[in-house]
């Protein structure tokens, strides 16, 4: 039964696509929609709010607004006062409200009499009614989360992508996308529908059971077969399975196309991108002038350095497990990952987050202003922070109306080990920046890994192999140094670290996630021991 289940979703899906891509949607089109979407921007988020909020009095949101007495016409009445975003901040300061942390479930929601242990299903958005993919989240930072998707929602991912390319100037370059996990992503889909379908996939498929990679290569199949339609440029794209020298490949698939006359684009998550810039420079492959769209980890200086040094011209994105993109790249930055909001489906408010005792950061919390969203939101803080400020930057984006900005955006959580926390930017800095330039290599070179030895907690230095010969005293000198420098707790912190030989430098390969981040922190889990 479930295998008939599988090929009838399959089935559809197919068709699905075909009537998503029967007919593409140009920049223009693109453009015309944003702006038709902000023009109707507070309506459509009150019609949210009744038809997904206060029509399902059961639903966790509902609840917290019971809590709060915070009726439908309450809540249009602070829309008309405040604006949707001023009306937000009012239903926060009420206690209307979920953290990241109550959101995955580690701790409940409590608010006055009200307590809820949350569950995936209650931020399931209820306007999905016809699912086309259920996506789940890289489980960097906890266990992976399920998350629906519509043909709505791929619809409103090509709005922003085809907008953006033309903002660049690029927009009818060759696009490849360097996919993690076994799966192409989405972006099939996105790119064919703005009429420029990916001409290659390069697959950075994590080994795995045979039954895991079967079941990549199904909803591989799904997206290949959905691109394949009337149109006859948009031809099937076979995603490569083996891992093995794909990001070789993807160099020189780059610098194929720059010496044909037309510098391509490659979408790729941060850290594979980087190391395709590496891998061109090591190969004396010339990639200048090409575009990377990057997302999924923060866009820091050691990144930015590596593509600048093969001439790669990157473009930030922002995106969520539970939103998709939500922030693309401006033309004239003002940082390394200004980006714009897409206001036209969110909403954003910050509120500071206290990080342990020496500093705070301006948390993000996320609320849905459209029904196509992948999961309905009001109020989520996901668990990251930045810099955001309005601004008239004069680049296409902001001509239609996305003139909020964001930038230096960081993850505030799971940057604690041994009970030390430290800021995001600061481990970030430490191993992109600082060691790199004292001891060579790249960012992608340097980690620090959290593990038990014989129930001690030891901070591991991961120092590649390929660095070459360093001086380990100087290395574990500067860590603490750069550790150090937050505040004084900071400082007490680092000092018992030294005393208690916490620190020690281990040459080995830096660990990737799931998807292939390098993260600054990584934490080795202990398996429970057998029974």
């Amino acid at each position: 039964m479930r295998v008939i289940e599988r090929l009838t979703g399959s089935a559809r899906f197919v068709a699905d696509a075909r009537r998503f891509l029967r007919e593409e949607i140009t920049p223009e089109q693109a453009r015309a929609e944003i702006e038709r979407r902000l023009a109707r921007r507070v309506q459509s988020f009150l019609h949210v709010m009744e038809d997904g909020v206060y029509a399902r009095p059961k639903s966790l949101y509902a609840r917290l607004l019971q809590e709060a007495n915070v009726s439908f016409e309450d809540l249009r009445h602070l829309v008309d006062q405040a604006g949707v975003e001023g009306a937000l901040q009012r239903l926060y300061d009420a206690g209307v409200y979920v953290t990241n942390e109550e959101m995955k479930g580690r701790r409940p929601i409590k608010r006055g009499s009200l307590e809820i242990l949350a569950q995936a299903s209650d931020f399931a958005n209820p306007f999905i009614t016809r699912r086309a993919m259920r996506l789940h989240s890289s489980g960097s930072t906890g266990t992976p989360a399920p998350t629906d998707v519509d043909f709505n929602g791929f619809y409103d991912s090509t709005l922003a992508v085809a907008v953006s390319l033309q903002n660049h100037g690029i927009y009818g370059r060759p696009i490849a996308g360097l996919s993690v996990a076994g799966l192409p992503g989405m972006w099939l889909l996105w790119y064919a529908k703005i009429g420029t379908p990916l001409e290659k996939v390069f697959n950075l498929l994590q080994t795995g059971s045979l039954l895991g990679n079967l079941s990549r290569a199904t909803t591989m199949t799904k997206l290949g077969v959905s691109v394949v339609y009337a149109a006859k440029r948009h031809r099937f794209v076979r995603p490569e399975l083996s891992r093995h020298g794909q990001i070789e490949r993807a160099a020189q698939w780059l610098a194929r196309k720059r010496s044909e006359g037309t510098p391509a684009i490659l979408r790729a998550i941060t850290t594979p991108g980087v190391r395709v810039c590496l891998s061109a420079m090591e190969q004396g492959l010339d990639i200048s002038g090409s575009y990377m769209r990057l997302g999924g980890e923060p866009f820091t200086p050691g990144k930015a350095q590596v593509l600048a040094s093969a001439g790669v011209h990157p473009l930030v994105i922002y995106s969520t497990n539970e939103t998709g993109e939500i922030g693309d790249a401006c033309v004239t930055s003002s940082a390394l990952d200004d980006l714009h909001l897409l206001t036209d489906r969110i909403a954003v408010i910050q509120r500071q987050r206290q990080i342990g005792p020496d500093a705070s950061v301006g948390a993000l919390v996320l609320s849905s202003v459209v029904t196509s969203g992948r999961r309905l939101l009001l109020n989520l803080e996901n668990g990251d922070y930045a810099t955001m400020e309005q601004r008239a930057c004069g680049c296409l984006l902001g001509e239609i109306g996305l003139t909020t900005h964001l930038k230096d955006i960081r993850s505030h959580e799971k940057l604690t080990s041994g009970g030390v926390t430290f800021i995001g930017s600061t481990l970030h800095e430490l191993i992109e920046e600082i060691l790199p330039a004292r001891f060579g290599g790249t960012a992608a070179d340097y980690q620090l890994v959290e593990q038990e030895d014989q129930g001690i907690t030891k901070v591991n230095v991961l120092v590649a192999p390929s660095v070459g010969v360093i001086d380990e005293a100087a290395v574990l000198s500067t860590v603490f140094e750069a550790l150090r420098a937050p505040g004084p707790v900071a400082r007490v912190w680092s000092e018992i670290w030294s005393q208690g030989e916490t620190l020690r430098v281990v040459r080995e390969k830096p660990h990737e996630t799931r998807t292939a981040k390098v993260l600054p922190l990584h934490i080795v889990r202990e398996k429970a021991p057998e029974k």
